[in-house]
């Protein structure tokens, strides 16, 4: 073991960047290959004296799974599906298994993951860490929600059981805990019965803000399963914010063969990889203010034509983006995807301020789009009752400091009206006021219990967590 350690320690520095491009740090990257070599790493980690960071796919747009000259632990090698019940719809698996692994072994029989984010690559340790959300959240929650129970390998060595029945705190802090008190081993999930991975996809366009997000309010309580609006940032006056919903809604409908199987699949074009580069040259030459204000333009126009519902495979309506994997070297130098949550009645308020912000500085959002979510009782959950806004800007360094006073302001409109930061999409937010929107208190609490030496660290724990407690 002391070999092991001496490894750890003399471990080459990798330069480690959150999906967004903007946030790097340079890190000791380890990859373990079984549950055996994990705790071998841990344990070797705390005789050098080095904090460890639990990562799964690398998508979060932050600094959520880097860890500044330090370990960040890879578990991407633990992709095993140790058990499947189709009886059931009960699965447990390994913290490195991606999402469209579980989607191909389950879609075939009849389930679904009840609930995932806008790519299918994260992996599910990941998305318990961050308790993602989707399309449907208003509907069926977050991620977390379907966390049955999940082994958790602690600072000290051993291994542990949480659910809602047995070890109810440390659970409930570990989901949405941000990798922070342990790294996930085994990680249990109950699906969702799904006869057929077909979705009923109905589009239109709202003129206002306020329309949209009563369009969205409406269409999520009407039946349908998952609701998203994408947003004009460039409209004004009357028009600003306006938008196109998208509604789906399952359906028991025949697909041509092999439609999932391909939809799950990488994107392939007939140039290949040249293709998917291309998209990302042209994407540089419009990207723009002027090339995106006329793109969005274009987009809303087109959207409000008559046009009737679409038969969509489920992966093929969630995961568009996954269609360019590239997309965000669109952006020469990162992009942020600024995207709070605030209470439902304060959304029109609170978003019409963030917009005209953006506007009166002149960065605005080349992207914006619009969720409904339900509160769960996750201790550091990015969840409420209310509505999400996804702003996304493309960053230049000569703008640098108007970025900064820019997403200062939204922060202070976003804690004005009652809302959160999302950590999963953060790596600025200044630690009063992520203290302010969430109980570090009670999270930093348990972290003493189980995690006394702080061995399980990252870049965001220093910056948030670790700041106010010294504080």
């Amino acid at each position: 073991m002391a070999q092991q350690a001496q490894r750890v320690v003399t471990q080459a520095s990798t330069r480690l960047q959150g999906w967004a491009g903007e946030a790097s740090s340079s890190c000791r990257l380890i990859r373990p290959g079984s549950a055996d070599e994990l705790a071998a790493e841990i344990k070797a980690a705390t005789k050098a004296g080095v904090s460890v960071c639990p990562r799964g796919g690398g998508y979060s747009y932050g600094d959520v799974a880097l860890n500044e000259h330090n370990i960040v632990c890879d578990t991407s090698g633990l992709d095993q599906i140790l058990a499947w019940d189709p009886a059931e719809g009960v699965i447990d698996v390994e913290p490195g298994v991606p999402l469209h692994k579980i989607l191909a072994r389950v879609i075939p029989e009849s389930w679904m993951l009840p609930v995932v984010p806008g790519t299918r690559f994260p992996t599910v340790g990941g998305a318990t860490s961050t308790n993602v959300h989707g399309k449907n959240s208003f509907a069926v929650g977050n991620f977390g929600d379907y966390v049955t129970e999940v082994d958790l390998l602690l600072a000290d060595g051993s291994t542990t059981t949480c659910s809602r029945q047995a070890n109810q705190e440390l659970f409930r802090a570990a989901i949405g805990g941000l990798g922070l008190l342990g790294v996930f081993t085994r990680v249990q999930l109950k699906l969702a019965r799904q006869k057929s991975p077909a979705v009923k996809v109905h589009r239109w366009t709202a003129s206002s803000l306020e329309a949209v997000l009563s369009s969205v309010a409406e269409a999520a309580g009407n039946g349908n399963d998952h609701v998203i609006a994408w947003i004009d940032c460039f409209a004004r006056g009357r028009s600003l914010g306006r938008g196109t919903i998208h509604a789906a809604k399952h359906v028991d409908a025949p697909l041509p063969d092999g439609t999932v199987e391909r939809d799950l699949r990488l994107p392939q074009t007939r140039l290949g990889l040249a293709g998917v580069n291309l998209l990302v040259v042209l994407g540089r030459l419009i990207g723009g203010p002027i090339g995106m204000r006329w793109v969005s333009a274009l987009k809303y126009r087109f959207d409000g034509r008559r046009s009737p519902p679409e038969i969509l495979s489920f992966p093929a309506f969630n995961f568009l983006l996954d269609r360019v994997p590239t997309w965000p070297r669109m952006f020469r130098h990162g992009f942020v995807e600024y995207e709070p949550l605030v209470p439902q009645k304060e959304a029109p308020a609170a978003f019409r301020a963030m917009i005209k912000r953006s506007q009166e500085l002149g960065v605005l959002p080349f992207f914006g789009s619009v969720k409904l979510h339900r509160a769960d009782d996750f201790l550091l959950s990015y969840s409420m009752d209310g509505f999400s806004i996804g702003l996304d800007y493309a960053l230049s360094p000569r703008k640098s400091a108007v970025f900064v006073q820019l997403f200062a302001d939204l922060d202070r409109i976003v804690e004005d009206h009652g809302g959160l930061v999302y950590a999963a999409k953060d790596h600025r937010v200044a630690p009063e006021v992520f203290r302010r929107m969430y109980d570090v208190e009670a999270f930093t609490e348990i972290k003493q219990r189980v995690d006394p030496t702080e061995l399980f660290q990252s870049d965001l724990y220093r910056r948030l967590i670790r700041a106010e407690k010294n504080g």
